[in-house]
Parts: structure tokens; sequence; C-alpha cells
């Protein structure tokens, strides 16, 4: 099967809610309907690693963005923002180009819109960033209520079929 040549960058919780910090995790496991809709669109999944649990494992307190600004975590995001970096531009070799990143709105580490999150402020200084479709999956965003999920779930796919 021919591959579709395209990649999507993706924040670590919309597939693992079980690594948010208790009790912020709005899924069991995954925003299942979202992850329908990823593998609708045919688009590669580049899963970006998660800096928080890196750094302070699954027994952390919630905290934020300030209180995560120190300067330990800031190279940990900048390493894994060259990893992800190094991983474009492999894929890049390969005639597979990175379209987009999903993030995850208020989160003191992969938000994109707003107040940047750390890893996206580290993703931010890559040369792929400037590529890059954005979107944030919204605070509100819950899978449960069916007004605000059929809004936000009709923007993801209109976003992903313009990536596509």
């Amino acid at each position: 099967m021919k591959r579709q040549g395209k990649v999507l960058l993706v924040a670590h919780c919309v597939f693992n809610m079980n690594t948010v910090v208790y009790p912020l995790a709005r899924q069991a496991g995954t925003f299942e309907r979202v992850a329908a809709l990823l593998a609708e669109s045919g688009l590669g999944l580049e899963i970006m690693g998660c800096p928080e649990i890196e750094y302070l494992g699954m027994e952390r307190k919630p905290m934020s963005k300030n209180e995560y600004g120190e300067p330990a975590y800031w190279s940990l995001c900048t390493q894994l923002a060259e990893d992800t970096q190094h991983k474009a531009d492999l894929f890049a070799q390969a005639d597979i180009a990175v379209v987009g990143v999903l993030g995850i709105e208020g989160s003191p580490t992969c938000s994109i819109g707003g107040d940047p999150g750390w890893l996206m402020l580290a993703l931010g200084q890559q040369p792929v960033w400037d590529c890059l479709a954005k979107l944030d999956i919204p605070v509100s965003y819950l899978e449960g209520d069916a007004s605000v999920d059929a809004q936000f779930e009709k923007k993801l796919a209109d976003w992903l079929q313009n990536l596509g």
C-alpha cells in the first residue's frame, strides 16, 4: 500500500490520559473520537514524548507553567523538541512531510495557543515549526458534552481534511 506521505505531530496525552496528572485527566484512556478522526484522516501520527512524566514521574502534583519553569525542565523540553526535529528531518529525506501539530489547550507543556506550553515553545525554535498547521484540543472538550464535542470534532475533521 502506498504511503500518504504526511505526518501529524500529536501531544502524548491525546492517546494516553493515564499520564495526565491526577485529577486532570478528561478520559479514562484516550480521546476516543479524536483518535478515530486522526485514524480516518490517513495521516501518519508521530506521538511526541511527555516531558512531565520524564521530569517528575507519574506521582507528580498538578503544576502551573510557572512551576515547570526551571532550567532543567526547559532543557528536557528542548531535547525532546530537537528529537522531534530530527525525526522530521528523517521523514523529509523519505519525502514525507510533517504537516501539523495537535496540542492540548491549557497544558503547561503542550498548549499551542494563548500561553504556549514549554514543549511547544521549544518546538517553536526548531525549523519544522514554521511549516506546521497548529490546533489545540480545547479545555472544554470532554467527549461527554454533545454540543461542545460536536463543534470541536467538526473543526478537527475540517482541519485534518485540509492537511490531507
